[in-house]
């Protein structure tokens, strides 16, 4: 099946500020903080409490989502099948999909992905396809960045 090509550039724009993005979901994760994966083929955060790893957050920025104040554009998620092996780590692994402004973000978790179907879409990296988890929206919660720099569930 084919992939989208790495791209370097997208991933030295969006990578660290996503991650950064990630650490102002301490509350809502329930972590006491958030360290860097192994390396950057695996997990993006690692949720530490109590000194122990207890879940994995996975972050990318979906470039058609400019103002995540608003709500999410369209009412499914496409998640890359390539991140299907980060449903099947020893940890459970919550997917964080941020608006382009790094103002709102969807969440879902690893049971959400397992449990949806992937379809073959037609992008702007692929043209003849890639296959993708079809996350219905509503199996995500929107949450929304506050005046104190944190995110909480949109209401």
């Amino acid at each position: 099946m084919v992939r989208k090509r790495f791209s370097r550039e997208l991933f030295r724009q969006y990578d660290e500020l996503a991650k950064e993005a990630a650490d102002n979901m301490i509350e809502y994760f329930c972590v006491d903080d958030f360290t860097d994966g192994d390396n950057r083929y695996k997990v993006d955060r690692k949720g530490i409490k109590d000194g122990e790893h207890i879940l994995n957050v996975e972050v990318e920025v979906k470039m058609a989502w400019a103002k995540g104040l608003n709500d999410f554009p369209y009412d499914e998620i496409n998640l890359p099948e390539r991140k299907e092996k980060y449903t099947k780590l020893d940890k459970p692994t919550s997917f964080v999909i941020f608006s382009k402004d790094l103002k709102g973000a969807v969440v879902f978790t690893d049971n959400t992905v397992s449990n949806c179907d992937k379809v073959e879409v037609k992008n702007k990296y692929c043209p003849q396809g890639e296959l993708f988890f079809k996350i219905p929206i509503e199996k995500s919660t929107h949450l929304v960045l506050n005046s104190e720099g944190t995110f909480i569930v949109n209401q």
